[in-house]
């Protein structure tokens, strides 16, 4: 890139929350919040309810709840969270 076309784009305004078309990124799928973070109310298992707060989790909770008692423990969320790493 030339120094001049270095300096044009040096110039353009940065874009903000508050402009039409920007939209916060999304962590990618590989990289879930932390259990605790999902965890609201701390009894160490998410709830349908809790993961509905976040949506990649939402997504993937039934994929993730292995026992099927509509509750995630830490250990399904970690076994989640390193198959989505693995992809």
């Amino acid at each position: 890139m030339t120094t001049e076309a270095s300096a044009q784009l040096a110039d353009l305004p940065k874009p903000t929350v508050d402009q039409p078309g920007f939209e916060r990124s999304q962590p990618p799928a590989h990289r879930l919040p932390a259990f605790a973070a999902v965890d609201d109310n701390n009894d160490q298992v998410i709830s349908q309810d809790e993961a509905a707060d976040h949506r990649v989790v939402s997504q993937l909770f039934v994929r993730a709840d292995g026992n099927g008692n509509r509750e995630l423990s830490r250990h399904e969320y970690l076994a989640l969270e390193r198959n989505l790493r693995r992809r």
